[in-house]
């Protein structure tokens, strides 16, 4: 079955060697617009689409469609004889594969002495001492090491590792 291109598709343009992103913001059946500008030596009409699906990690209705289409498709107990914490289940593991593709991974986790990692914020995190209960401490002026400025690394979320600390190595 064969669709037509509607506004809000999103395609991937190829032509000449290269690819870019595309999307339908009209119904003209000519019109495309790339966000990231169009190529000048390359027209609409020199380049072959292909339609892309964009998901929303966040979006939980098309996340319980999905996961009930995957389900069904795979040969599964379709969605109507689940229980609900089992389909719950199947779309959260969705939404954390969907996640993991877009959100970069969580540096590993120094583990030497005065490491330095920066959080999604931009605040600065120094490991403190080198092993036991909540060994990060926030780096705010006048903040000392006390329980509510200590944390985990699991639960810091961190973007970036600045230094590695110092290690008896």
């Amino acid at each position: 079955m064969k669709r037509e291109w509607r506004p809000g598709d999103v395609a991937v343009a190829t032509a000449m060697g290269r690819e870019f992103m595309v999307v339908r913001t009209t119904g003209d059946p000519d019109y495309w617009s790339a966000p990231g500008g169009w190529p000048s030596d390359i027209s609409p009409d020199q380049c072959h689409y292909r339609r892309i699906v964009v998901i929303d990690p966040d979006d939980g209705p098309v996340l319980d469609r999905l996961a009930a289409r995957i389900r069904l498709e795979g040969g599964g107990t379709p969605y109507s004889n689940l229980t609900a914490k089992s389909a719950a289940r199947d779309v959260a593991a969705l939404q954390a594969a969907l996640r993991s593709l877009v959100e970069p991974p969580k540096p590993p986790e120094p583990t030497g002495l005065g490491a330095v990692v920066e959080d999604a914020k931009g605040d600065r995190w120094v490991r403190y001492k080198a092993a036991g209960v909540k060994p990060w401490r926030i780096n705010l002026p006048g903040v000392g090491a006390t329980e509510d400025y200590c944390h985990y690394y699991a639960d810091i979320d961190v973007v970036r590792v600045l230094s590695e600390g110092v290690t008896d190595q």
